[in-house]
């Protein structure tokens, strides 16, 4: 994972959207291991990139969730936090709320699609 780790810092600034994606997909998993803050912030910079241009998903939205730059981030990010729930629930909440607030409906897939694995936490945050 190290190794992983050391090609994600070399290439972090790579504007190319299919590269940027690639790293969320490899650091999604990786995410049982020990992620650095610093790739755990860099996820969620590209979750925040409302600005980058890729093909779009409104007929699969479940797709995009997985396979944009955006919702790659936002998969793996959450899969880094159920590593160390106890810590990191609130920051899962945040993101799932991120993502119903925006108008990116592949994120609003993912939401609903991370709420399912979220409700066994607080049933109530849900309704």
């Amino acid at each position: 994972a190290d190794l992983l780790f050391t090609a994600v810092e070399y290439f972090k600034d790579h504007e190319d959207w299919n590269v940027r994606r690639t790293i969320a997909w490899a650091v999604g998993k990786r995410a049982s291991e020990n992620v650095p803050e610093q790739i755990i912030d860099l996820l969620k910079t590209y979750l925040d990139d409302q600005f980058i241009t890729e093909s779009s998903y409104d007929n699969d939205p479940l797709s995009g969730y997985l396979n944009t730059v955006r919702g790659a981030a936002m998969y793996s990010l959450m899969r880094v936090f159920s590593r160390n729930e106890e810590n990191y629930l609130a920051d899962k909440w945040a993101i799932i709320c991120y993502a119903v607030r925006g108008e990116n409906i592949s994120l609003r897939a993912g939401a609903i699609n991370e709420l399912i694995y979220m409700i066994r936490h607080d049933r109530q945050q849900i309704e």
